[in-house]
């Protein structure tokens, strides 16, 4: 039984090395999954801040495409009722000369009318 426990039992000195040994593999896995977990927050920063660039890029050429349009449709809807007002003018001019040609040719059937009776 001596001859077993000193062949296959495990000293302190066996389990002290065995547990080092251990503790240095979990130790350098803890180091490097640190590092690995850094280098991916840092590129995800860089992804994201990249994204956030694109967007604010592409909102301002949106705002700006957008007011463009804007001015345009006004300078649009400015030239329709500059237009419009000025057939309006010119409907009232002709509805002037027609009432005024109305009346005159009233007035001269009453003036013949008076005459004639």
């Amino acid at each position: 039984m001596a001859e077993y426990l000193d062949g296959q039992a495990a000293t302190r000195a066996d389990v002290n090395a065995v547990r080092d040994e251990l503790t240095a593999r979990i130790n350098e896995s803890r180091v490097e999954s640190k590092s690995e977990i850094a280098e991916f927050r840092a590129e995800a920063r860089g992804e994201i801040n990249e994204l956030r660039t694109e967007t604010k890029s592409d909102i301002a050429a949106f705002r700006a495409e957008t007011r463009s349009e804007f001015a345009a449709i006004r300078f649009e809807t400015k030239a329709e009722f500059a237009a419009v007002r000025s057939e309006i003018m010119l409907l009232e001019q002709r509805m002037t000369n027609k009432l005024g040609a109305m009346l005159a040719i009233a007035i001269g059937v009453v003036g013949t009318m008076v005459k004639i009776l």
